[in-house]
């Protein structure tokens, strides 16, 4: 097997798990997934909190990915930009994003692996263990819920992973564009 294969195969494999991890998060919190079809044009908007029963204004974020406040992603899974060109990954414990499947541009700088990570409700990203011991976070808390503005994390197209209010102003960014 080639190794563009190898790697079309563990994408379309971390694609569907974590797909399938997020709509049953969604169900066993009792939400409507808003959309689930990727485009170019308009975010993927998956997570807690979001209900199609009420009207949720939508800022028009950078081509992305975009997840809400109360997502979470285990060890060794990812999440792809809408193109497929960037990832960004807790892999082997280590929170990293990637470009084009074998560009290594950042690490998160943890104190130690983690076992998963979450965009808290605070809007704080943080890598915790097992034993729910954090070991490395955005130090974004209280930049959303505390500024009356709830917070996405955005896997941009341009190799970017960026933490926006949902005025659409950033708050953290990995720097990766």
């Amino acid at each position: 097997m080639s190794q563009c294969t190898d790697t079309q195969t563990r994408r379309a494999k971390v694609v569907a798990t974590t797909l399938l991890g997020w709509l049953l998060l969604a169900s066993s919190a009792g939400t409507a997934v808003a959309s689930a079809t990727p485009s170019s044009s308009a975010p993927i908007t998956v997570g807690p909190g979001q209900s199609t029963s009420r009207a949720v204004p939508l800022v028009s974020y950078p081509p992305g990915t975009v997840l809400n406040e109360g997502w979470q992603m285990n060890n060794n899974q990812s999440v792809l930009s809408p193109d497929d060109s960037n990832e960004f990954v807790l892999l082997r414990g280590l929170l990293e994003v990637w470009h084009h499947g074998n560009d290594h541009v950042w690490t998160a700088p943890q104190s130690s692996s983690g076992d998963y990570v979450t965009l808290q409700t605070d809007g704080n990203l943080v890598v915790y263990t097992s034993a729910k011991k954090a070991v490395w976070a955005s130090t974004t808390e209280g930049q959303c819920s505390g500024s009356g503005y709830n917070c996405v994390l955005d896997v941009q197209n341009d190799g970017n992973v960026v933490i926006y209010r949902t005025n659409g102003s950033a708050v953290w960014a990995t720097g990766t564009a």
